[in-house]
């Protein structure tokens, strides 16, 4: 069993809030307290991951309804709500809960993926607070941070023109193209749909070595998560975005360190 990289603060996750539903963090960020009226509106936190197969996929969490209800659910669902698992909260006194889904084993990561909602849904009314949200997956495999992709990628002038390549003599994974274009290195890593919803973006990191155009420095732009292209930009001593070519001599180069990590 190994646990999602969440920490206990509650800011780890989103929430949202429609009609007249209110979501309020507590000061020290542990705790929330969702608010709804019963067909009137929702308050809830929620979290996307996505699956693969095969996975038991367990929500715990702790909770307690000052009034009326709330539920915590893991959703398997495409475009709309489809939960699997849902638990009620009635409880005036703080408990634990806990649910459990298995993702089944023909899933298709191009449609489907898993929402972890807790709170207060139109179907209820009340005012419930949560705390100590956690997520565990058990499949042996996945661990708290994912790495989505990574490369030590060349960047050498042969020839008066820079052709960036992944060096195969360092660990390299999910890269699926590479093209520079001006002061734009652009590079496509492996995506699905579940990556449009929220906290599914992988986060970056670009670094450049010291071989040649020491001062220059890489700053992260766009990422498409519809196209999983990520741009990065090429930036000279004096802080203008430039082509490597202008800073490189013929048969100089250098490295690019590359890495996207997710959930």
């Amino acid at each position: 069993m190994s646990g999602i990289a969440l920490s206990e603060f509650i800011t780890d996750w989103d929430s949202v809030t429609t009609g007249d539903g209110v979501y309020v963090v507590s000061s020290q960020k542990l705790l929330a307290t969702c608010a709804a009226g019963q067909g009137t509106g929702r308050s809830f936190a929620v979290k996307y991951l996505p699956v693969s197969g095969g996975e038991f996929i367990t929500f715990t969490f702790t909770a307690r309804a000052t009034s009326g209800k709330g539920i915590g659910s893991i959703d398997y669902r495409s475009s709309s709500r489809s939960p699997e698992d849902q638990i009620e909260i009635n409880s005036k006194s703080w408990r634990e809960y806990s649910i459990s889904i298995a993702v089944p084993y023909d899933h298709n990561n191009q449609t489907h993926y898993v929402s972890v909602i807790c709170g207060v849904m139109n179907e209820d009314a009340g005012i419930v607070e949560i705390a100590d949200l956690r997520i565990n997956v058990k499949d042996g495999s996945r661990n708290p941070l994912n790495c989505v992709a990574s490369a030590l990628i060349n960047v050498s002038r042969i020839g008066g023109s820079i052709t960036p390549a992944i060096n195969p003599n360092f660990h390299y994974c999910g890269i699926k193209a590479l093209a520079l274009s001006g002061s734009v290195l652009t590079v496509t890593i492996p995506t699905s749909p579940s990556l449009v919803n929220s906290n599914m973006r992988p986060i970056f990191f670009a670094q450049l070595t010291t071989e040649n155009l020491l001062g220059w420095q890489l700053k992260v732009g766009e990422y498409n998560q519809a196209t999983g292209t990520v741009d990065i930009v090429f930036v000279n001593p004096s802080g203008a975005a430039a082509d490597p070519n202008t800073g490189l001599a013929t048969n100089a180069g250098m490295f690019i360190s590359f890495m996207a990590v997710g959930i």
